[in-house]
């Protein structure tokens, strides 16, 4: 991300025109633990939403799940750059487990 910077031009006397300038600059993206925050804070997947369509129309489900897993994922990517600690990703091991049932039940119709 780049950083925006405004430069601020104060004189020291307004009255004497031959006094040198003092230029202050002024960081206004914030620091970069803020940027960080901000960051992470947009990767949040919005579980209230995804219930809702997962109710109404069931396969949402596995997309719910890749959203999540795929969110989790750069989340952590983002906080091992910085020095945090990473969050369990609950979603992957749903998503593994609910591919592991599918897949067993299908070897189970295919075999009979």
């Amino acid at each position: 991300m780049t950083t925006e910077t405004q430069t601020i031009q104060e004189t020291a006397a307004p009255a004497a025109a031959a006094a040198p300038m003092q230029q202050t600059t002024v960081n206004i993206a914030g620091s970069p633990q803020n940027n960080t925050l901000l960051e992470l804070l947009s990767l949040k997947t919005n579980h209230l939403l995804h219930s809702i369509l997962s109710f109404f129309i069931a396969p949402w489900a596995i997309v719910w799940i890749c959203i999540t897993s795929g969110n989790c994922t750069k989340r952590n990517a983002i906080r091992a750059s910085n020095g945090m600690a990473a969050e369990t990703n609950v979603a992957k091991g749903i998503g593994y487990t609910l591919l592991a049932i599918f897949l067993l039940g299908f070897i189970g119709v295919a075999i009979q």
